[in-house]
């Protein structure tokens, strides 16, 4: 739930002394940043309207405060006066404005302010009303809650509805979904109907009354809150239609993207995820007699939706004829109306409201309305994150003309930190050229708050001097130098430099607020309540001092002071359950239970399955005694979130004691130990028990238990059993040892004698995740003995990150044999779970089911170890495994996961900038397309930042490109982006690597995969963006054959990636050797490589310091001793480019001397065998990761007298696994002999073994041929 932030946000300070005060949003336990808009971006009403710094927003650039009233004031009517001048749209931006200047001095100011803003009849009408909204929070602030609510009442505000939901919304899918609300949306509504909703049946309800304010907030009513849809519906009539329809006009914003009906027509779309903001589209409708079905449905992504919508006349001016009404028993009258044919309104041409008005401005590309557009987006929350507009449309105003404002702002907006440098320096150098007083000021915050936020953070300080020089009242400058002195110990100095400028504007809210915190951190208690007493008349609205004032009392046992303080905390924020929370808390602290109570049941009201309230109210039940309660909540918070574990333990705790399902199916240890003395058969390791039990929740959570038991049968075997380790994710799992112990032989039982966790970080290769190794080690174990390792990995986040999807691949098989391999599958019987067929011979499954559960029960006993041989397929894939998912299908999977990373494919101006500088000059796509893969490949460090989701979701690209790091899924994002930016259309495709093998295509799931690289349809190309030394064509043997699936935006297709024939991954080595009397030879080499070498060529080679001795060390083996004298390469920077080595240098004993004949061998002898059939039999398939061809060309120069004994013979032979040939030309003592053997099948079947070992032992008979010679003496 959001509260409402009331914090004034001045840049280049922190929280600090309490500028930045997180006002009743802390009821939340939420504060608001320093940045120019929060990355949380549903908030209370009142709060989104103090959320942009004013160093941004300004009309100037950062707020310049004065204690000189006589220049506040003028400021203050200039802004007043911009709101009339501008008009529509261009009036918000000074409104809101005026708005920002709330904490800087005295409030009444501004009050008075918007209220003449608000009267002025030179005002368009909808300005006013937003006037009027803020004139109300201006009450609410002041503490005149009756005045706020009825001023927001009188400006047409609904606060009254029927609610349903929540939806689902996973990947953004739900606005185009018709959920049941909307396929009913045509009849009466029904308040006993029920929906399928998210993770439960839902149904219409009455909303209590609770959102005086001008906001609904729908995260407020339904869990869960995140990813989900809601739907508002109220009736609205006017009486004056009786004597003919009547014209109206509808207002309307929300958080998250939303759609409005009226009459059961769709009126009004916004498909953007923004945050709240009232007001911000319009429509016009007529109205006829009698009552009308109005309804609203917002969805929200990770923030809950929120809406505020508002009734008016045609010109946007409130209507208080208007008459509004949830109750349900309009409900058929509603149903009656209906728009007739042709009356249906035309929504394309009637959508008003600053929105559309600020866009359709912004096309005209005029510096000022692109400003205007940008600072409106920021300071309504009005910018879709997944979009970034506002900030390229600060960057084009910047760069069209720019001013000091404006290039701050572009700065501020900037992805990151260098990128706001750059903006800083250029409004420097306009305020040298000669700037206004605020503009020099606004670049001096600028720059000190940037310097701030650097490593040497004091080096802002002569930077807020030279600001003070300027204004030694300006409240941003005071503040941070405050900051620093604290920080720097020196408290006195800085409450003495606040005093003074408190002194000067005592009825600034900063001010006081920020002197208060100075005091109490020097324990000056007395005058910081003083102070803070004076704040809290200024800001009622301040959650976060009403709870400090709530504990304070409750310490000085003042009951008088608490009941005030906790009945406006509840009264400012009557929609928060943490509000109410809260005041329930502070009822206990008075022992008061039966208050306490009633705040639980109201928050209960607003969120029936809140499960939050429904712990704390069972606490206060059994803070009571009335345990049947506690346990009766208990219960239902284990129907709403199974996954909650100390709930779960606490309820079997009150209960008989009994074995846990799952563990049940434990075995005992009298049954494996009858196994201990069976004969070892020559094993080092034997598993005697394998179990796990996966328990599925309905939300998809889960939790598992294990048992293992295993036995050392050697000395070696025992060493290295002392430690068992598996791994879990820290941020969602929790981990519980249940049991581990050894059973000797003996009949001794010894338990573990440490257990702990570790990092599963792998620094060397820049990945970091939240994985974590969990251990357990046991004392000395001896050959024979049986260890057993009962434990638990348990789900305990709050909800499934992945929508309610369940998938996992459990192994029934091991490289060592396994006694009893188990798996067990319970699940709610309410949902369907698809499985693969398991090929394990004895393999049994039963399917049975239990109440509410079905289980799923596969055994198999006396599983034979899988024998590990040279070139077998990867185990992931050999290994016997049971594979289940709640996808049935690759499309139902794949259309979920387009919706989690859709919006990661959104480029901002920096990328468009940077794709264009690339490809410039540039026209054909296939030489685009290689410039965006090299500039990924070799711009873009690989680090791979895997936490929680980012697991499986790439970062934005717009933040890949600023970090200039990443990892595949993230640098598959940036390729595709940048591709799209050019129009060629690519996709993203998610790879399992030939480094786990293939896999079933059925279940669906995530779980087989590993990988991420892009696709371009049209050139039929997969770009591997993290093969750094790979050319676009050159697709890494990691990749060649692999299962893949192309996401193709939400129409997912499978397929085997490409594995490209051999002719195109060619090594080819020539050698030129003229060989002296004593067999020494003088060498010329000309190496190279394509395709799948290439790679690791390029990079082997690339430092020219040590290419001499690497080349000697490659040599070596078939030339001993050899010395390089020289050697080159061409460009190994151009990955497009074939690797091509030369060098020049001497072999001894290049000739061989047998007596009074020579030898040398013209080709590797048995190379073909020792690479790829060194085995006499084999009983798993060969995987060959790539098809490759060998080409070897050897030139020999015989020295004079020579006569030649034999020579190779000119051969060749095919078969279906490759090629070979052998070229010989002999003619005057010049003898040139060219091998080549390819490899051409990357797979070959265990029973197709003895004939492609034949073709091995054939061709390297063939490829080793010598020639023999003598010399004349």
């Amino acid at each position: 739930m959001r509260e409402v932030p009331s914090a004034l946000e001045v840049p280049g300070t922190s929280s600090g002394y309490g500028l930045l005060d997180s006002g009743p949003r802390a009821a939340d336990n939420r504060g608001v940043s320093n940045a120019p808009f929060s990355p949380s971006r549903r908030r209370g009403f009142a709060g989104f309207l103090l959320l942009v710094s004013a160093v941004v927003l300004g009309p100037s650039g950062p707020l310049v405060a004065s204690a000189d009233v006589g220049q506040r004031l003028p400021k203050l009517t200039k802004l007043q006066d911009e709101v009339a001048r501008g008009g529509m749209p261009l009036g918000y931006v000074p409104l809101r404005q005026l708005w920002s200047e709330w904490d800087q001095g005295d409030p009444n100011e501004i009050e008075e302010a918007i209220r003449a803003v608000a009267a002025d009849t030179r005002v368009a009408p909808p300005l006013r009303a937003y006037a009027g909204l803020l004139e109300g929070y201006a009450r609410r602030r002041r503490g005149d809650l009756a005045g706020a609510k009825a001023r927001i009442h009188d400006l047409g505000f609904v606060s009254r509805w029927i609610v349903t939901g929540p939806f689902d919304n996973e990947g953004k899918a739900g606005l185009d979904r018709a959920f049941g609300p909307e396929e009913e949306i045509h009849e009466p509504l029904s308040m006993m109907r029920t929906y399928d909703g998210k993770e439960r049946p839902v149904q219409n309800r009455l909303a209590p009354d609770t959102f005086p304010y001008g906001w609904v907030d729908l995260g407020s009513m339904v869990r869960p809150q995140e990813n989900v849809c809601a739907f508002a519906t109220t009736f609205v009539r006017d009486p004056r239609a009786k004597s003919g329809p009547r014209p109206f006009s509808i207002w309307f914003g929300s958080a998250g993207a939303a759609k409005v009906y009226f009459d059961g027509t769709e009126v009004l779309r916004d498909t953007k995820y923004r945050g709240l903001d009232a007001d911000r589209f319009s429509t016009n409708l007529t109205m006829k007699d009698g009552w009308h079905r109005l309804t609203v449905k917002v969805c929200g992504d990770d923030d809950a939706p929120m809406f505020s919508l508002r009734l008016a006349d045609p010109s946007g001016a409130p209507d208080s004829n208007i008459e509004i009404d949830p109750d349900p028993v309009h409900a058929k009258e509603a149903a009656a109306s209906r728009f007739k044919k042709g009356e249906a309104p035309a929504a394309k041409t009637i959508v008003g409201g600053p929105a559309p008005a600020f866009e359709k401005l912004a096309a005209r590309e005029d510096a000022a309305a692109l400003e205007a557009y940008a600072r409106w987006l920021v300071l309504t929350q009005s910018d879709d994150p997944a979009e970034n507009l506002a900030r390229n449309l600060a960057r084009r105003a910047a760069e069209k003309a720019p001013t000091v404002p404006r290039c701050l702002l572009a700065g501020e907006l900037a992805e990151n930190r260098n990128q706001h440098a750059l903006w800083i320096d250029k409004a420097e150098e306009i305020a040298k050229r000669g700037a206004s007083l605020d503009d020099r000021i606004a670049a001096l915050l600028a720059r000190a708050g940037h310097t701030r936020s650097g490593a040497h953070f004091r080096d802002a300080i002569p930077y807020y001097d030279k600001v003070l020089a300027l204004d030694p009242d300006n409240v941003a400058g005071n503040l941070a130098r405050v900051e620093l002195y604290s920080e720097a110990g020196l408290r006195e100095t800085a409450l003495a430099s606040l005093t003074r400028t408190l002194d000067r504007r005592p009825r600034s809210i900063a001010l006081l607020r920020a002197t208060a915190g100075a005091l109490r951190e020097i324990e000056r208690t007395t005058e910081a309540d003083e102070l803070t007493e004076r704040y809290s008349q200024l800001r009622f609205d301040d959650s976060s001092v009403v709870s400090d004032r709530i504990e304070l009392a409750l310490a000085r046992r003042d009951e008088k002071a608490a009941a005030r303080w906790i009945e406006r905390l509840v009264e400012t924020n009557p929609d928060s359950p943490r509000a109410l929370a809260t005041a329930a808390k502070a009822y206990i602290g008075l022992g008061d239970r039966a208050k306490a109570v009633a705040m639980h049941r109201r928050a209960l009201d607003l969120a029936p399955e809140d499960v939050t309230s429904m712990r704390a109210l069972a606490d206060v039940y059994a803070l009571g005694g009335q345990t049947d309660e506690q346990i009766r909540l208990l219960k239902k918070v284990l129907e709403i979130r199974p996954q909650d574990k100390d709930v779960r333990e606490y309820v079997a705790h009150t209960e008989p004691s009994r074995a846990r399902a799952d563990e049940a199916y434990a075995r005992p240890s009298a049954e494996f130990l009858k196994l201990r003395d069976k004969p070892a058969d020559g094993k080092h390791r034997r598993t005697l028990v394998d179990l796990q039990v996966s328990t599925v929740f309905p939300n998809g959570l889960s939790s598992r238990f294990h048992q293992i038991v295993f036995q050392p049968l050697t000395e070696a075997a025992a060493a290295e059993g002392r430690e068992y380790g598996f791994s879990f994710a820290a941020d969602t799992e929790t981990v519980q040892l249940r049991g581990a112990r050894i059973y000797r032989k003996g009949g001794q039982i010894d338990e573990a004698i440490e257990s702990g966790e570790g990092s599963t970080d792998d620094p060397g290769m820049a990945m970091y995740t939240s994985g974590r190794a969990f251990y357990v080690h046991f004392p000395r174990l001896n050959p024979g003995d049986v260890v057993e390792l009962l434990y638990r990995v348990e789900d305990i986040a709050p909800r499934n990150a992945f929508a309610d999807y369940f998938g996992e691949v459990t192994y029934m098989q091991s490289t060592e044999p396994i006694a009893r391999s188990e798996y067990v599958l319970i699940t709610p019987k309410s949902r369907q779970f698809y499985f693969n067929k398991p090929n394990l011979p004895g393999l049994t499954q039963k399917v049975e089911e239990k109440g509410n559960e079905r289980i799923y029960h596969y055994v198999a006993e006396n599983v034979p170890a899988m024998e590990s041989e040279p070139l077998q397929p990867p185990l992931a894939e050999a290994l016997a495994h049971v594979h289940v998912s709640t996808y049935k299908n690759l499309d139902d999977m794949g259309r979920w996961y387009w919706g989690l990373v859709k919006d990661q494919f959104t480029a901002d101006d920096e990328v468009r900038r940077r794709v264009a500088e690339i490809t410039k000059g540039l026209t054909d796509d296939k030489a685009k397309v290689r410039a965006v893969y090299n500039y990924v490949v070799q711009k873009t460090r690989y680090v791979a930042l895997e936490f929680g989701i980012h697991g499986f979701k790439p970062y934005r690209c717009a933040q890949i490109f600023a970090r200039g790091f990443g990892d595949c899924k993230d640098k598959a994002t940036l390729i595709v982006t940048m591709l799209k930016e050019l129009g060629i259309p690519a996709t993203f495709v998610v790879v399992r690597t030939g480094m786990r093998g293939d896999f079933e295509t059925e279940p669906a799931s995530l779980a087989p995969f590993d990988h991420a690289i892009a696709y371009v349809p049209s050139m039929d190309l997969y770009l591997d963006g993290t093969a750094e030394w790979t050319g676009s064509t050159e697709l890494p043997s990691m990749d060649r054959g692999a299962l893949a699936m192309q996401l193709n935006e939400g129409k997912p297709k499978l397929v085997h990636l490409p594995d490209p024939p051999a002719s195109e991954s060619v090594t080819s080595k020539h050698v030129d050797a003229t060989i002296q009397g004593d067999g020494t030879a003088l060498l010329s080499l000309k190496l190279g490589a394509t395709g799948t070498s290439a790679s690791s060529w390029r990079q082997h080679y690339q430092a020219k310091a040590t290419q001499k001795q690497r080349l000697q060390e490659d040599l070596s083996s078939e030339l001993p001793g050899i010395e390089l004298s020289q050697i080159s390469t061409n460009d190994l920077d151009d990955i497009e480019q074939k690797v091509e080595v030369q060098a020049k240098g001497k072999a001894p004993n290049f000739a061989r001397k047998d007596g009074e004949t020579w030898r040398v061998p013209t080709g590797s002898k048995e190379y073909v065998v020792s690479t790829w059939a060194p085995l006499s039999q084999r009983r798993r398939d060969i995987r060959i990761f790539a098809q490759t061809t060998r080409e070897n060309e050897t030139v020999i120069r015989l020295p004079q007298g020579t006569k030649v004994l034999s020579a190779p013979h000119p051969t060749e032979g095919q078969s279906p696994y490759g090629t070979y040939k052998v070229e010989v030309d002999n003619a005057g003592g010049v003898v040139r002999v060219k091998t080549t053997v390819a490899i051409t099948r990357s797979r070959i079947p265990a029973a197709e073994y003895p004939a492609f070992r034949a073709f091995c032992e054939r061709a390297d008979r063939e490829l080793g041929q010598s020639i023999t010679y003598t010399v004349a003496k």
